[in-house]
């Protein structure tokens, strides 16, 4: 879940974004201030995950923002359109309300999947996988598709509903694509020990020496992040 802090001190204009555009299950709104000083302690404890704040209280921010803590920010601007450098969406508060709606949930969005993706690949490494593998980017991938389509279940049928997109996205075929992965979850459980399995056993309730499956691991951490 994205974590947002809210600095502006316009309340329709705020109003309107919280109760039209940040609705998603996915966000969860933590503080809304008038201006940057009366977040700065608020910021410094809770570190969001976005800030949205005028252009103007930007170099103030800059003082709390270090390689620790380093949030995306959407500057709200009065320029004539928006932009995206990096972390950073310079957000024109002039464009029609549907284009502003379209470009915060666009940059949103990317920013829950980059959050979510560094989360699964610090599960599979705790799991002993080895990233560099393609399959194990397939895996990833595969999780992350299924995560966006969670409400339909897609990972029912990974060789249809899952590892389609996949082989497309990375010019392969679906054939390619299931055994990569299955040689990337042969290739972690040779490299655990028994005493490591037992943390896959608890995470994904397996039996004592009993290998996952694709479908598992991907249902399993679906379900769990």
């Amino acid at each position: 879940m994205l974590e947002i802090v809210i600095i502006y001190n316009n309340f329709s204009f705020i109003s309107n974004i919280i109760n039209n555009v940040l609705t998603n299950s996915s966000i969860k709104i933590i503080g809304i201030f008038n201006n940057i000083n009366e977040s700065i302690d608020f910021i410094s404890k809770h570190s969001p995950d976005i800030i949205f704040i005028p252009l103007s209280d930007f170099s103030a921010l800059k003082n709390i923002i270090n390689s620790s803590y380093h949030p995306s920010i959407v500057l709200l601007t009065n320029t004539l359109r928006s932009r995206i450098f990096s972390n950073i969406l310079y957000l024109s508060t002039t464009t029609s309300y549907s284009t502003m709606k379209r470009t915060i949930l666009s940059f949103i969005n990317n920013k829950s999947l980059q959050k979510i993706t560094l989360k699964i690949e610090h599960i599979l490494c705790s799991f002993n996988f080895n990233l560099s593998l393609n399959g194990t980017k397939y895996l990833i991938d595969s999780i992350i598709y299924s995560y966006v389509h969670k409400n339909d279940y897609v990972y029912d049928n990974l060789e249809r509903k899952v590892y389609t997109h996949i082989a497309e996205k990375y010019n392969s075929n679906v054939h390619n694509v299931k055994w990569s992965i299955v040689r990337s979850i042969n290739n972690m459980y040779l490299g655990n020990t028994t005493s490591s399995m037992k943390k896959i056993n608890s995470y994904f309730n397996l039996d004592h020496l009993e290998k996952p499956t694709a479908k598992l691991i991907i249902s399993t951490i679906v379900n769990k992040i």
